[in-house]
């Protein structure tokens, strides 16, 4: 039989090295935001060492085709400030959205140092 010393510290880490990891894969509290006639929400979050992975449903509250661009309307910052680098090969958010219909835009920014926070900016002219 062994007996094994328990260091609190080490508890302490590996508790939170499983909450950090269980919490990089969680759902995003729902964020809802409006943006002329577009109504986004953030849906997930997923941080992935240096890159992090969003996602949003765009509903068009007008009665006309709407177009959106990740170019020209995204952009994510790092908790630092660094700019996060569009990914578009792992990005699929541009189109048009349907008069009164939904649109899911799927994106990565890739940033230059592990990240576990990000802001998103999405609006024209960014």
């Amino acid at each position: 039989m062994r007996i094994y010393k328990l260091n609190i510290f080490n508890v302490f880490v590996s508790v939170l090295s499983i909450l950090f990891i269980l919490n990089n894969n969680l759902e995003a509290n729902n964020l809802k935001k409006q943006w002329g006639n577009i109504s986004i929400e953030l849906k997930k979050t997923r941080f992935m060492g240096k890159n992090v992975q969003l996602e949003f449903i765009f509903e068009n509250l007008s009665e006309e085709d709407v177009s959106f661009s990740s170019l020209l309307q995204l952009e994510a910052r790092s908790g630092e400030g660094d700019r996060g680098e569009l990914d578009f090969t792992h990005t699929d958010c541009d189109g048009t959205i349907p008069p009164l219909g939904f649109f899911k835009c799927k994106i990565q920014f890739n940033f230059p140092t592990i990240l576990n926070v990000v802001s998103a900016q999405i609006g024209a002219g960014i």
